[in-house]
């Protein structure tokens, strides 16, 4: 928190309006929503109306991973945690941090026993999740919660050190799973292919999603302007940023996101584990951001968001230096796009929408080159 890859979240505005004083302070009546498109970012929470909040500006002041932030962060001391580790989170929580931690854990030698519990609802439960994902959806944690305890903490001999250490739940097949290990060792990377005719704007577009790499494609072309930036759907009065969303709309109306889209499965895919983008793409600006989403597309055409991941232009060799563009230079990009536990049904379509912003889960990038947390100027962007 504030930044995903460094790219600055200006939703946590509210997170940072609450927490701004000894006591939690009432964020109930604050206009976030139309606060957001505020530039610069930099006094966004004077203009919201919390007036001046420290921690707000110390995020602003380091833009890049830098000496304060690896001295925050979880994993520079991760290494010296010694105790067993219960984590209970969601496919659709807004941290990352339950997965990265586990891979961090299970790479120090002899770490007491690790369990990792992923169900399908978001930060605060299943209930902030769209659609019924059946009646083993909600389960007791605070049961698992205590038996831990009382193991570790009373000596209780309960068979909670003896279960298996991963319990995840399937999306689509709507059930529990008790795995050995994450990732799973049987799990095959599968690599699907982006291309089209060189119109894949909108999903009434040409873009193609395929297993079978393409034989040759010509580039797609998008604008990007950050005064009217692609959006990503949210309630801005709530601090959840990664719900499973309806995108039907938005992927069929914004020409400036290009939809790849798969034909109709005949098989059931299931997808458990870790995802990643790479691409090339060249930009006539000096920075900008390259957002992925990932969609599972019903018979009816309804595109429920799946994950999402971002690349600011200027960390392409690091998040702790930036490094501007060269105009229409071509350059390779690797993105995370986090993880996920789904089955595809057949009849379903899997999309990947490509675009510039994700506004406001991401804060807008200018395409300046400048600071984009402390400049209110902009230019638009044509992307390849």
């Amino acid at each position: 928190v504030p930044y995903e890859d460094m790219v600055f979240s200006p939703i946590n505005v509210a997170w940072a309006c609450l927490m701004r004083a000894r006591t939690l302070q009432n964020v109930g009546e604050l206009d976030i929503g139309a606060a957001l498109t505020h530039l610069p970012l930099s006094d966004l929470p004077q203009q919201l109306g919390c007036g001046d909040v420290t921690l707000w500006d110390r995020w602003i002041a380091h833009p890049t991973l830098d000496a304060y932030w690896r001295a925050h962060a979880v994993s520079t001391n991760i290494a010296k945690v010694k105790a067993p580790v219960l984590q209970i989170s969601g496919w659709y929580d807004d941290s990352r941090g339950p997965i990265d931690y586990t891979d961090a854990l299970a790479r120090v030698p002899g770490h007491p026993l690790i369990r990792l519990v992923m169900g399908p609802g978001a930060h605060k439960g299943v209930d902030y999740v769209a659609g019924d994902f059946g009646p083993q959806a909600r389960v007791d944690t605070r049961r698992l919660q205590l038996r831990w305890f009382d193991h570790y903490l009373l000596g209780k001999d309960n068979g909670v050190d003896r279960e298996a250490p991963v319990d995840l739940f399937v999306i689509g097949d709507n059930a529990w799973r008790k795995e050995t290990a994450w990732p799973l060792a049987r799990a095959v990377p599968t690599s699907w292919y982006l291309s089209s005719a060189g119109h894949a704007n909108t999903s009434g577009g040409d873009g193609v999603l395929d297993t079978i790499p393409p034989s040759g494609a010509v580039a797609d072309t998008f604008t990007d302007d950050p005064a009217d930036p692609t959006p990503f759907l949210i309630d801005s009065r709530e601090l959840e940023t990664s719900l499973n969303e309806d995108y039907t709309a938005l992927n069929a109306s914004r020409a400036d996101e290009l939809a790849f889209t798969s034909a109709p499965l005949t098989r059931p895919i299931e997808v458990t584990g870790q995802m990643s983008a790479a691409f090339w793409a060249a930009s006539d600006a000096k920075d900008t951001d390259w957002d992925f989403m990932l969609l599972d597309v019903a018979p009816d055409g309804q595109a429920q968001r799946v994950q999402d991941g971002v690349v600011r232009a200027r960390f392409r060799n690091g998040y702790d230096r930036a490094v501007p563009l060269t105009p229409g230079s071509v350059e390779r990009y690797r993105m995370d796009l986090w993880f996920t536990s789904r089955v595809f049904e057949p009849g379903h379509r899997i999309r990947v929408t490509v675009c510039s912003a994700l506004f406001p889960k991401y804060d807008r990038n200018l395409n300046t080159g400048a600071d984009n947390e402390r400049d209110s100027t902009s230019v638009v962007a044509h992307q390849r």
